[in-house]
């Protein structure tokens, strides 16, 4: 059996265990906090094992890609499922360390390939740009509805506002290299050739893409 080292993410802290010696240690979630969880690190130590908790496992998941550590990012309804096998039904954030790290020491987890960095910034860029498209359907939804000239106002200042955002020449440049990235154009960067297009739809954040003509569905979502 492999030993490994759980961490349990949340906004404000990291709270790691480590198999081999038997000991928690709480961090930060910050930048110095990122970098405490590699001083475990060594040859004995197989895997990092976390779970993926949204925007908050993301930033820990870049740290030991560009580190070169071996981590293994799970899924939660795998972790719960293995916590009920082994009886650790409790939950408390050093218990889920623990358990994340007997996770990674007992089936013997694989690391998890790293994501190149663009993929995750065109994923961030794709949630921003999303999170625009709702805010001006949900604006001239209101608008249309409002009667009161100063929500009129406030609702009009808002539309330009958000408008305005998702015209912006740079955000349009980087959909454009994530459309090229997806649908396989020529000059791709060398990563991409042993990056399978599942995961790749994925870990951008189009996995649904999947089961569509890519090119369509790729207009329809980066060009509306």
């Amino acid at each position: 059996m492999q030993d490994a080292i759980g961490v349990d993410v949340s906004k404000a802290m990291l709270v790691a265990y480590c198999s081999l010696i038997n000991e928690y240690r709480q961090f930060p979630n910050d930048a110095a906090g990122l970098a405490a969880p590699e001083q475990w690190a060594s040859d004995d130590i197989a895997v990092i094992v976390f779970e993926a908790s949204g925007a908050y496992h993301r930033e820990l998941e870049r740290h030991l890609s560009r580190r070169g550590l071996a981590f293994a990012k799970v899924n939660p309804r795998q972790a719960r499922r293995f916590a009920e096998a082994i009886g650790r039904v409790a939950k408390t954030d050093r218990l889920d360390a623990e358990m994340l790290a007997r996770m990674g020491a007992t089936l013997q987890l694989e690391p998890t390939v790293a994501q190149p960095e663009v993929v995750a910034d065109l994923r961030d860029l794709l949630v921003f740009r999303r999170g625009l498209i709702k805010d001006r359907t949900a604006a001239r939804t209101r608008l249309k509805m409002a009667r009161q000239v100063v929500l009129r106002r406030f609702l009009t200042q808002r539309l330009t506002q958000v408008e305005r955002q998702g015209a912006r020449h740079d955000i349009h440049t980087r959909m454009a290299g994530l459309h090229h990235l997806l649908t396989g154009g020529p000059r791709q960067p060398s990563w991409r050739s042993s990056y399978p297009p599942r995961r790749l739809w994925g870990d951008i954040g189009l996995a649904e893409g999947r089961a569509r003509a890519p090119r369509r569905f790729l207009q329809a979502r980066l060009r509306r």
